[in-house]
C-alpha cells in the first residue's frame, strides 16, 4: 500500500526503530468513492426491499462478519464493535449505521 501511494510511512522521531502508517490523500479518496457508492446501493436497498427485509439483510450481514469471517476484526471498523457492524442497511429503524 505504500508503494500504491495510499499509506506513507513515517519514522518515529523518538525512537528511530518504529514506524508510523498514515493515509494518504489518495487513500481518502479512494475511500470516499467507496463511501458514497454503498451509500448509493444502500438507498436503493430501502427502495426496493421492505423494512422487514432489510432486518433480514442486515441480520445476515453481520452474522457473515461475525461468525463466517473470524479473521476479520470488526472490531477495528466501528465504534459499537461486532454487535452493531453491518455493511448495509440500518442497525435500527432510523438510525444512522455509524456515528
Amino acid at each position: 500500500m505504500v508503494q500504491k501511494g495510499y499509506i506513507e510511512k513515517i519514522q518515529d522521531e523518538n525512537d528511530h526503530r518504529e514506524f508510523h502508517l498514515r493515509p494518504t490523500r489518495k487513500f481518502w479518496e479512494y475511500y470516499d468513492v467507496s463511501y458514497r457508492y454503498v451509500k448509493k446501493v444502500e438507498e436503493r436497498c430501502k427502495k426496493r426491499f421492505t423494512p422487514e427485509e432489510m432486518d433480514k439483510l442486515e441480520e445476515m450481514v453481520r452474522i457473515i462478519t461475525t461468525e463466517l469471517m473470524p479473521e476479520l476484526n470488526v472490531m477495528k471498523f466501528t465504534k459499537e464493535g461486532a454487535e452493531n457492524h453491518v455493511s448495509i442497511g440500518m442497525r435500527k429503524r432510523n438510525k444512522p449505521l455509524l456515528s
